[in-house]
């Protein structure tokens, strides 16, 4: 017996570049359906991550591609001057505000769109220091993960000069105003005195944070945000990558916001499924030396005529108010889910790029595993989407931008159906993990001892905890009060690694609030922090020994 695509792909393709969540298999696709190699349709509501922003094999597309092939222009801008990347830049300086109408930058994807900008920030300005987000995701190269914050990356090297503010988040952080505050408090708290504002060259933002969850920042966060960045001379960079070209109802995500960008970074869709970024900023900036940051194929002649042809039908075929009007149909139908299915806990987002964060108990505590049952049953009934969020709980909704109302009730009939199976157990982990064709579990457990299901694999602990000390200390004493170490990490969302990160590591240190005050403050210190906090230190291996500490878990050696 023939073993099945899947199969043969786990056999020859390199299981670093895959991020799976069941076992799918395509053999082709129009408009917004896949074919699985099964025979079935499926319906895609993530449109490949969002780069399938015209669907799958849109004639405008297949048309510029025959052309740029009949008779072309070689194969790379590197050192000869092609008319399809000069008009593409050319259109593209159109398309954006007059701060950021400078030069163009050409390149394969999102990921070195985002690493090449923050190098020509740092050489261009002279400073040392970046600012985004906590939860940021700005691609995968070495350069792009310098600046990123989510945790899945969180093993990989940062910028040294790299520091993360967190972003505003409603359900989260008390609602939208305390979202803000908490947020600008800390950004404002950063440049008034932990780093020379004068330092900072920029600050990278996603006018929605998709990776991380679908956020959106309440109304005029991001205006104060600009008017700080303005404040100091900080260049603002906004990665339009995911969000950008129309898909949340207007051509610019940052449209949303009443802000003006120096900096505007763009991929995915740009290329309608062939592989081309772009970055658009002041001259002075992308303009700092040449060859400082080229690979042969950038902007190559294919790629370039795909992007006009995707430029031009968005405008020609009404695809930003495609997306506006039938992403608030979606965006309704996922709201009269949510009275039916309490899993539900948010629905946001704006246009066809929107998000459902999954949750458990009154509480909200994140439901990863329910989330992975979801679209796995979703895709055995006809319907492809994944997930995003630090906790791995957020359905991500982005297909393509012509995407029609009869296909979101279609798609909204499946998930409806699937949710419905997984809250009557019809599919349970054990469907899910280890699966066959010689692969091992598509979705490496989280939480061990919990069973959570992640499906980024091997997830490190996180090195900056979402935790103040102050709630780090909080949730040592509910468990020195008698609450267990698993319905904690359910409670507040964190996996047992960090739990046990928190009481067991740093050399003995079993608080991460101790280590931080240990290292900077001297021991006379922490001892008086402790005392305030009513607690306790006792001596490792010392003759003399302290009452034992009122949360066993603290303690601390010389």
């Amino acid at each position: 017996m023939m073993p099945s695509l899947y199969a043969r792909d786990a056999a020859a393709l390199s299981s670093m570049s895959h991020l799976r969540f069941f076992p799918q298999a395509v053999t082709g696709g129009q408009g917004c359906w896949l074919r699985s190699d099964d025979g079935r349709d499926l319906l895609d509501f993530s449109g490949s991550w969002g780069a399938a922003g015209l669907g799958h094999a849109h004639p405008a597309i297949r048309e510029a591609v025959t052309a740029a092939l009949t008779s072309q222009a070689g194969a790379s801008l590197l050192s000869t001057a092609t008319e399809p990347a000069t008009r593409l830049a050319e259109r593209l300086l159109t398309l954006v505000p007059e701060r950021a109408r400078g030069r163009v930058w050409l390149g394969h994807s999102g990921s070195d769109a985002n690493e090449t900008v923050a190098r020509a920030v740092l050489a261009a300005t002279g400073r040392s220091r970046i600012i985004a987000f906590e939860g940021g995701y700005h691609g995968g190269t070495i350069g792009s993960v310098a600046v990123s914050g989510h945790p899945v990356q969180d093993a990989a090297a940062r910028l040294p000069g790299l520091s993360l503010i967190p972003f505003p988040n409603a359900l989260r952080d008390g609602g939208p105003q305390a979202a803000a505050e908490r947020s600008l408090g800390r950004l404002r708290t950063l440049l008034r005195g932990e780093i020379p504002a004068s330092d900072v060259a920029a600050m990278f933002i996603e006018p929605i944070q998709s990776d991380g969850g679908m956020l959106v920042a309440p109304d005029g966060y991001f205006r104060e945000v600009e008017t700080i960045c303005r404040k100091h001379g900080i260049l603002l960079v906004c990665d339009e990558v995911k969000v950008g070209l129309g898909r949340t109802g207007r051509l610019h995500c940052f449209e949303h916001l009443g802000i003006t960008p120096d900096i505007i970074v763009f991929g995915k869709a740009l290329g309608g499924g062939l592989p081309i970024s772009a970055a658009v900023g002041p001259e002075p900036v992308m303009n700092h030396a040449s060859a400082f940051s080229f690979q042969t194929l950038h902007g190559n002649p294919v790629c370039a005529s795909a992007a006009l042809a995707v430029l031009d039908t968005i405008q020609r075929e009404g695809l930003v108010e495609n997306a506006a009007e039938v992403g608030a149909h979606l965006e309704r139908g996922l709201r009269d889910l949510a009275q039916h299915h309490k899993q539900i806990g948010e629905v946001r987002g704006k246009g066809l790029a929107l998000g459902a964060e999954l949750v458990t108990g009154g509480d909200l505590a994140p439901a990863p595993l329910e989330t992975a049952l979801t679209v796995f049953r979703a895709h055995q009934l006809g319907l492809v989407l994944y997930y995003v969020g630090v906790s791995s709980n957020v359905l991500e909704f982005t297909p393509p931008l012509t995407l029609t109302k009869p296909e979101a009730e279609r798609g909204l009939s499946i998930l409806d159906q699937a949710m419905t199976d997984v809250a009557q157990g019809k599919i349970g982990k054990s469907d899910i993990v280890g699966l066959k064709d010689g692969r091992r579990a598509l979705l490496p457990l989280n939480v061990r001892d919990l069973g959570l299901v992640c499906s980024y694999q091997r997830r490190q602990t996180m090195k900056r905890p979402r935790f103040t000390e102050e709630q780090i200390i909080g949730i040592l004493k509910e468990h020195q009060a008698g609450l267990g170490a698993k319905e904690l990490c359910r409670k507040h969302g964190v996996s047992d690694a960090t739990f046990y990160k928190w009481r067991s590591k740093f050399g003995g240190m079993h608080c991460t609030a101790g280590y931080r005050a240990a290292m900077s403050r001297g021991w006379k210190k922490l001892y008086r922090i402790y005392k305030e906090e009513g607690l306790t230190m006792r001596k490792r291996g010392g003759r003399k020994r302290e009452t034992r500490s009122t949360l066993h878990c603290l303690s601390v050696r010389r």
